[in-house]
Protein backbone atom coordinates (compact mmCIF):
# COMPACT_ATOMS: atom_id res chain seq x y z
CA UNK A 1 0.00 0.00 0.00
CA UNK A 2 3.05 2.39 1.15
CA UNK A 3 4.13 2.34 -2.60
CA UNK A 4 0.61 3.13 -4.38
CA UNK A 5 0.81 6.12 -2.13
CA UNK A 6 4.61 6.92 -3.41
CA UNK A 7 3.17 6.87 -7.24
CA UNK A 8 0.29 8.86 -6.67
CA UNK A 9 2.61 11.55 -4.83
CA UNK A 10 1.80 10.92 -1.51
CA UNK A 11 5.49 11.01 -0.12
CA UNK A 12 4.40 11.54 3.47
CA UNK A 13 1.58 9.37 3.85
CA UNK A 14 3.65 6.26 2.04
CA UNK A 15 6.06 7.02 4.64
CA UNK A 16 3.71 6.65 7.19
CA UNK A 17 2.16 2.85 5.83
CA UNK A 18 5.93 1.32 4.91
CA UNK A 19 6.85 2.46 8.31
CA UNK A 20 3.89 0.86 9.84
CA UNK A 21 4.97 -2.59 7.49
CA UNK A 22 8.91 -2.55 8.68
CA UNK A 23 7.61 -2.20 12.01
CA UNK A 24 5.55 -5.42 11.55
CA UNK A 25 8.22 -7.29 10.02
CA UNK A 26 11.56 -5.67 9.78
CA UNK A 27 12.59 -7.81 7.17
CA UNK A 28 10.79 -6.47 4.28
CA UNK A 29 13.59 -5.04 1.57
CA UNK A 30 10.57 -4.22 -0.43
CA UNK A 31 9.65 -1.89 2.28
CA UNK A 32 13.09 -0.45 2.63
CA UNK A 33 13.68 0.02 -1.31
CA UNK A 34 10.05 2.14 -1.15
CA UNK A 35 11.10 4.07 2.13
CA UNK A 36 13.90 4.68 0.40
CA UNK A 37 12.86 6.30 -2.84
CA UNK A 38 10.22 8.32 -0.27
CA UNK A 39 12.92 9.98 1.07
CA UNK A 40 14.99 10.46 -1.87
CA UNK A 41 11.95 12.01 -3.69
CA UNK A 42 11.41 14.56 -0.98
CA UNK A 43 15.17 15.22 -0.90
CA UNK A 44 15.88 13.72 2.82
CA UNK A 45 19.13 12.43 1.54
CA UNK A 46 20.08 10.74 4.90
CA UNK A 47 17.13 8.81 5.16
CA UNK A 48 16.75 7.68 1.49
CA UNK A 49 20.79 6.05 2.75
CA UNK A 50 19.69 4.51 5.47
CA UNK A 51 16.86 3.29 4.37
CA UNK A 52 18.68 1.59 0.95
CA UNK A 53 20.97 0.50 3.58
CA UNK A 54 19.08 -1.72 5.62
CA UNK A 55 17.79 -3.50 2.37
CA UNK A 56 21.48 -4.07 1.72
CA UNK A 57 21.78 -5.58 5.10
CA UNK A 58 18.99 -8.22 4.02
CA UNK A 59 19.76 -8.34 1.03
CA UNK A 60 23.36 -7.10 -0.25
CA UNK A 61 23.17 -8.35 -4.04
CA UNK A 62 20.62 -6.28 -4.97
CA UNK A 63 21.58 -3.98 -7.60
CA UNK A 64 18.84 -1.57 -7.69
CA UNK A 65 19.74 -0.83 -4.22
CA UNK A 66 23.07 -0.75 -5.23
CA UNK A 67 22.21 1.98 -8.01
CA UNK A 68 20.10 4.29 -5.89
CA UNK A 69 22.92 4.49 -3.95
CA UNK A 70 25.25 5.61 -6.33
CA UNK A 71 23.12 8.16 -7.65
CA UNK A 72 22.50 9.70 -4.52
CA UNK A 73 26.60 9.88 -3.73
CA UNK A 74 27.01 11.15 -7.56
CA UNK A 75 24.56 13.41 -6.76
CA UNK A 76 26.24 14.47 -3.69
CA UNK A 77 29.85 14.54 -5.08
CA UNK A 78 31.23 11.70 -3.35
CA UNK A 79 32.66 10.11 -6.81
CA UNK A 80 34.54 7.33 -4.89
CA UNK A 81 31.61 6.26 -3.09
CA UNK A 82 29.05 6.63 -6.57
CA UNK A 83 31.83 4.75 -8.78
CA UNK A 84 32.08 2.04 -6.27
CA UNK A 85 28.19 1.46 -5.81
CA UNK A 86 27.51 1.94 -9.54
CA UNK A 87 30.18 -0.77 -10.22
CA UNK A 88 28.63 -2.79 -7.89
CA UNK A 89 24.82 -2.30 -9.37
CA UNK A 90 26.70 -3.20 -12.62
CA UNK A 91 28.59 -6.09 -11.16
CA UNK A 92 25.21 -8.00 -10.01
CA UNK A 93 22.97 -7.15 -12.96
CA UNK A 94 26.06 -6.72 -16.61
CA UNK A 95 22.83 -5.85 -18.93
CA UNK A 96 22.86 -2.01 -17.51
CA UNK A 97 24.81 0.44 -18.77
CA UNK A 98 25.55 3.21 -15.61
CA UNK A 99 26.79 5.75 -17.85
CA UNK A 100 23.31 5.55 -19.67
CA UNK A 101 21.82 6.20 -16.48
CA UNK A 102 23.89 8.77 -15.03
CA UNK A 103 23.22 11.34 -18.27
CA UNK A 104 19.21 10.45 -17.54
CA UNK A 105 19.43 11.16 -13.96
Amino acid sequence: MGVSYLRSGRVDEAITRLRKVLALDPKVVEAYFALGECHFAKGETHGAMDAFSRALEIQPDNAQVHYNMGIIYYRNDKMDEAVRSLEKATELNPRWNPREKLSRS
